[in-house]
C-alpha cells in the first residue's frame, strides 16, 4: 500500500525568479497593449456608429418632410378636384 506523499517544494533562486518576473512582466505589457488596441477599436466603432445613427436619423427627417410636402400637395389636389367638380356637375 502506497502512502500519500506530498511533492517536494522546488527551491526558488532569485536568478529563477527574476526569471519568471520578466516574463510576467512581458506578458502584462503584452496584454496592456491589446487592450489599449481593442478600446481604441470599440472607441473608433462607436464613433462610426453614432456617425451612422445621425446620418439614418437626417435622413428619416428628410424622408418625413418630403412625405409632409407631398401629402399637403395630395389635399391639395384633391380639393382642386372637389372645387372642379363642383363646378362642372353643379352640386
Amino acid at each position: 500500500m502506497k502512502r500519500n506523499v506530498a511533492p517536494k517544494k522546488k527551491k526558488i533562486t532569485l536568478q529563477g525568479f527574476y526569471t519568471e518576473f520578466k516574463y510576467f512582466r512581458d506578458e502584462m505589457r503584452l496584454f496592456r497593449m491589446e487592450s489599449n488596441e481593442r478600446f481604441e477599436r470599440l472607441e473608433k466603432f462607436q464613433e462610426r456608429s453614432e456617425k451612422t445613427f445621425d446620418n439614418i436619423n437626417t435622413n428619416l427627417d428628410t424622408i418625413m418632410q418630403k412625405l409632409d410636402h407631398l401629402n399637403t400637395e395630395r389635399f391639395a389636389m384633391i380639393s382642386s378636384v372637389e372645387r372642379l367638380e363642383k363646378k362642372v356637375f353643379g352640386s
